[in-house]
């Protein structure tokens, strides 16, 4: 055997280099602070649950850090009113549309090549298809109408390949199938399963959990998730936030229901306080003076990042300081 191919292990305690997505229970949900570099990531749900703002809010903390963001738009729907309101850069943002799997995967590959990516969203997988005119080169034939597997199953095997020696992070946005004729067990799926079950280090599954109305009018939803698969963290944890239809994730909600479950905001007659600070007398005062008053903002994330055991991460106003 050639000794090149002998590599050594991480030192213990070595962590994996994160992509943060700003939001603290996502972050603890992910177990170690973020989106992991170098890994495939696959968010799965039904449709309407928040999966492509999952994506594009990973492009935005990619370039709020300084780093560069692809999106590819396989379902030729992405609203770019929508994506700046969430923090993205439309200018510098590396945009394509792919229309089958080979495709997709092949211009994955070349992004992830480069190490000058950061992020490489794919939205979605159920929208690729077939190949009409595969590749000589390409070692299986196309499986015909609908999905090309066995394509994407090569393509995932050198992605998974190239990764590792990368800073980036490849998410993957797919959508939930049923199986037929299944008796026995659950019969749900997504596409491409069961490889990129195999191929990705992290799987969320997330689900919308109810319409945030305001006047009869609906101004976003509040959604939830779980991650179902973690090689690299804990297993099985939940989490759940809030998607504004103008504003993408709220940040801000997200952190008072947390500091009042931990017991860091205290509330007393006189209303919300933390450190002595009033914040309001209801949550959505507390929210409103938290996003004019960034500082405490800081201070309140950093706080709970520590306690968490998120602590060496950046807050998020240190990302956005320059926004």
């Amino acid at each position: 055997m050639n000794r090149s191919a002998m590599l050594t292990l991480p030192a213990p305690g070595a962590e994996t280099s994160v992509l943060t997505t700003g939001c603290l229970s996502l972050d603890w949900a992910l177990g170690r602070g973020g989106f992991p570099r170098g890994h495939l990531v696959e968010i799965f749900g039904p449709p309407d649950s928040g999966k492509t703002t999952l994506g594009l809010e990973a492009i935005a903390a990619a370039q709020r850090a300084g780093g560069v963001g692809a999106f590819l738009d396989a379902e030729h729907s992405l609203n770019a009113v929508y994506a700046s309101g969430l923090g993205v850069d439309t200018n510098s943002l590396i945009y394509a549309q792919p229309s089958t799997a080979y495709h997709a995967l092949e211009v994955t590959r070349s992004l992830v090549k480069t190490c000058a990516v950061d992020v490489v969203v794919l939205d979605s997988v159920a929208a690729l298809g077939p190949d009409p005119n595969p590749p000589t080169s390409s070692p299986t034939p196309s499986c015909g109408a609908g999905f090309d597997y066995w394509p994407f199953v090569n393509g995932l095997r050198a992605l998974h390949a190239l990764l590792p020696k990368s800073p980036c992070c490849v998410i993957f946005l797919n959508q939930l199938r049923s199986r037929l004729r299944v008796e026995i067990g659950s019969a749900e799926t997504t596409v491409g399963a069961p490889a990129l079950h195999c191929f990705a280090s992290v799987r969320i599954r997330v689900e919308r959990r109810a319409t945030i109305t305001a006047r009869g009018e609906a101004i976003g939803i509040r959604s939830a998730l779980k991650v179902t698969k973690n090689v690299l963290g804990h297993r099985g944890r939940e989490a759940e936030f809030q998607i504004q239809c103008s504003g993408g994730i709220s940040r801000e909600v997200d952190l008072v229901s947390l500091a009042l479950r931990a017991g860091v905001i205290t509330r007393g007659t006189h209303g919300l306080s933390y450190r002595r600070t009033g914040l309001g007398m209801t949550l959505p005062e507390a929210c409103a003076m938290l996003r004019e008053n960034r500082p405490l903002f800081d201070l309140l994330d950093l706080e709970l990042r520590e306690r968490a055991g998120l602590g060496r991460n950046r807050p998020l106003a240190a990302a956005t300081a320059g926004a």
